[in-house]
């Protein structure tokens, strides 16, 4: 495999998102919207790139280089926003898209070297979209870990709200079953929060919530 490495001055607005059409993973936070919103931020420089074989772009990393008041440079936007995870063709087979993601981590590194970064702020996100609709998506999302010297996992408890309720209730862990069956014997009382909530209600001290 010969690859070819183009960065993101070398695109206008529609080219780049062009790319997005045939990758797959969080979409959204590498537009051209976003990545040139997040290129303004204090002392950031874009350094995305998008990587090709061929016309084929296999792979889109979204950079940005930080110049912090020690005057250390580290990739993310402004310091505090990290960057996105790479994205990376639809095309891929397993095997292959591995072998793509380690080339990747590779460049990665090597421009770190190179700009003299201390290291690459990065996350992961499960929301991708298919055919416009959003989604939930774990693949992968832990295969960096291997090139990480620290992580965080921040765990989010994600509901379907359009499942009957016997189907949302057997789908909590026997202990938040337990845990609400409690709350009932004690009569606590159960507020549902909408939008048609009172603001009166909302503004009282102490609050439980149920979602119906």
């Amino acid at each position: 495999m010969s690859f070819k490495i183009k960065f993101f001055n070398e695109f206008d607005k529609k080219e780049w998102n062009s790319l997005l059409n045939n990758l797959h993973g969080n979409l959204y936070q590498n537009t051209w919207e976003i990545l040139n919103y997040r290129s303004n931020l204090s002392n950031t420089i874009n350094k995305s790139f998008a990587m090709f074989e061929g016309a084929h772009c296999l792979a889109l990393v979204s950079l940005g280089l930080f110049k912090n008041i020690n005057n250390k440079f580290n990739f993310s936007f402004g310091g505090s926003t990290y960057c996105p995870e790479p994205i990376f063709s639809k095309k891929l087979e397993i095997y292959t898209r591995k072998k793509i993601i380690n080339h990747t981590w590779e460049i990665i590194s090597d421009l770190g070297k190179k700009l003299n970064c201390d290291n690459y702020k990065f996350n992961t996100h499960p929301i991708i979209f298919n055919k416009k609709k959003a989604k939930l998506d774990f693949t992968n999302k832990f295969y960096y870990l291997k090139w990480c010297d620290n992580y965080h996992v921040n765990n989010t408890i994600v509901i379907e709200l359009n499942q009957d309720e016997r189907k949302l209730w057997n789908n909590l862990s026997k202990y938040h079953r337990k845990n609400i069956r409690r709350a009932e014997e004690k009569k606590v009382k159960i507020n549902c929060i909408n939008h048609k909530t009172k603001k009166s209600l909302l503004e009282k001290k102490i609050l439980s919530f149920k979602f119906q």
